[in-house]
């Protein structure tokens, strides 16, 4: 799933406007709370490394808010964040389409 949320992203290297970055745009907030790592100049596989350890928190959390871990939860937990109960349209497309390159052959 998480190659599949990197193909969502698609941020070909770019800063988000929040400072989002890697091919996951992990905020920088977020990547701090899981490494030491300094975000901006991390190489790609530390940024995966740190992605699917923020995945398995996200799904922790699914889990503790009795919510299924599925690709679809999990895509929206990425976007919106763990705790959001508030789900836009925008998350859903989202979700649809990392769900959609995670189920590809």
């Amino acid at each position: 799933m998480i190659d599949a949320i990197a193909y969502a992203e698609r941020s070909h290297g770019k800063i988000g406007a929040k400072g989002e970055f890697s091919d996951w745009q992990i905020m920088p907030s977020t990547w701090y709370e899981h490494t030491r790592i300094d975000l901006y100049t991390s190489n790609y596989y530390q940024q995966r490394t740190v992605a699917l350890v923020i995945m398995r928190h996200f799904a922790r959390i699914l889990e503790r808010r009795h919510i299924a871990v599925t690709p679809h939860n999990l895509a929206v937990a990425w976007n919106a964040g763990p705790y959001a109960t508030n789900i836009t349209t925008l998350t859903e497309l989202y979700a649809y389409r990392a769900n959609r390159y995670y189920t590809l052959p």
